[in-house]
């Protein structure tokens, strides 16, 4: 976790594909990455510092970002959702079907690519 931030801190791309192994792995693991730099970038912003600019890209976010999870502010990805922008945390999301996404992460969305 603390690479793959530091090297988020020096403009690098970094891909972290977590679609192969077991459900409740590939989950613990997203989440800790996560939490880390929502935690890492709090830190900077509670400090008064500027925090660096990080794009997240998450593929199937209707996973994470479901009505359901919603009712849950503490988990990291609906913090991630609310309180990005602020913390300077970009996210491009990929989804199927929009009406999975809950409504306050597509009320927060500024740009929308449709394809087929």
């Amino acid at each position: 976790r603390h690479d793959i931030y530091r090297e988020l801190l020096q403009g690098r791309i970094v891909i972290v594909d977590l679609h192969l192994g077991q459900d409740r792995i590939i989950t613990k693991l997203a989440r800790e990455m996560a939490d880390y730099i929502v935690e890492r970038q709090t830190e900077r912003f509670a400090s008064g510092d500027d925090p660096p600019p990080i794009q997240v890209m998450i593929d199937e976010a209707h996973n994470l970002f479901s009505c359901d999870k919603f009712k849950n502010r503490f988990d990291v990805w609906v913090r991630l959702a609310i309180e990005g922008r602020k913390l300077r945390i970009g996210m491009i999301y990929a989804v199927q079907d929009v009406n999975e996404v809950a409504c306050q992460v597509l009320a927060n969305t500024k740009n929308w690519v449709v394809t087929t």
